[in-house]
């Protein structure tokens, strides 16, 4: 989950702009960036009317909200996205980039499914082992049945063999 660019514009010509293209290569930032330029003129071109629209392309989602524009992956949750899109001014966007990296700390209700998710893994492993150990149990009562049986079966052998037997 990456948020790459936050861009605030009018009509077609970008006010201000914060990029984090860390990820790439840095001889491929350039030309990342200039693509991320160019479609984000092409949708303001296309949905000039301040319309709220999301675009998904090679991977990555462009969010558009009165003329602010953010650029992130796909896995990159909407609801970071839309908080991220009300709360953009044009002194803050280097805070909020930085702010917005790890979306867990933004959206408290996403950072307690993670932890449902898991403690749910950790409760199925639980489980299982449980239920592991209820079959080895019952294995071992078996075991120890069969034997309690087989001892009695030499008990009286041994007591049939030793009856013939008479020590004076």
């Amino acid at each position: 989950m990456k948020i790459y660019a936050i861009l605030i514009l009018t009509e077609s010509t970008i006010i201000k702009d914060v990029y984090d293209l860390s990820e790439f290569e840095w001889f491929k930032r350039k030309y990342i960036k200039e693509i991320i330029q160019l479609l984000v003129t092409t949708l303001v071109t296309r949905y000039n009317d301040n319309s709220n629209i999301q675009v998904k392309h090679d991977g990555y989602k462009i969010y558009m909200y009165n003329n602010i524009i953010v650029v992130t992956d796909d896995e990159y949750p909407t609801r970071v996205v839309l908080k991220l899109l009300n709360n953009v001014t044009l002194d803050n966007l280097n805070e909020m980039i930085q702010q917005y990296r790890d979306p867990y700390k933004i959206d408290k209700l996403m950072l307690l499914e993670k932890d449902l998710g898991e403690n749910k893994v950790l409760l199925v492993k639980t489980i299982s082992s449980l239920l592991e150990r209820g079959e080895k149990i019952d294995d071992l009562v078996t075991k120890s049945e069969i034997l309690s049986e087989q001892s009695k079966l030499f008990y009286k052998y041994t007591k049939k063999s030793n009856s013939c037997c008479v020590i004076l």
